[in-house]
């Protein structure tokens, strides 16, 4: 899942489809298929040289937040490493730092912890 500061995700979509009426908040097509063009051109995962298809499941506010919640499946069998590629909001802040977590398994979780400086880091699989 992502997490974002709601007011911040919206700005930025709205300068990324020069759109500014866009509001998550009405639950529009259109701007539900503006947020998954965001989402799929700034979060990459790779495996064994190709791309994963992943789903945007949902997505919902809390409090000044924004959840969207992501599904992939890894496939073990043809490679041992899952590549993240996010650039999520690095072109709205210089600053900002995006933490991937893997959950494989209960109680395994790991994290990546990706930036301006480093936007492609590897988990590796068990």
């Amino acid at each position: 899942s992502f997490r974002f500061f709601e007011d911040d995700f919206q700005s930025q979509l709205r300068r990324y489809a020069n759109q500014p009426s866009l509001d998550l908040f009405a639950h529009k097509a259109k701007d539900k298929a503006v947020l998954e063009a965001y989402i799929q051109e700034h979060f990459v995962l790779q495996q064994g040289g190709g791309k994963i298809k992943y789903n945007i499941t949902s997505f919902s506010f809390s409090e000044a937040e924004l959840v969207i919640v992501v599904n992939a499946k890894a496939v073990l069998a043809i490679d041992k490493q899952l590549f993240v590629e996010n650039t999520l909001m690095l072109d709205a802040f210089d600053n900002q730092q995006n933490l991937v977590f893997l959950f494989n398994g209960k109680d395994n979780k790991r994290v990546l912890e990706l930036d301006a400086n480093k936007t492609l880091d590897a988990f590796s699989l068990p």
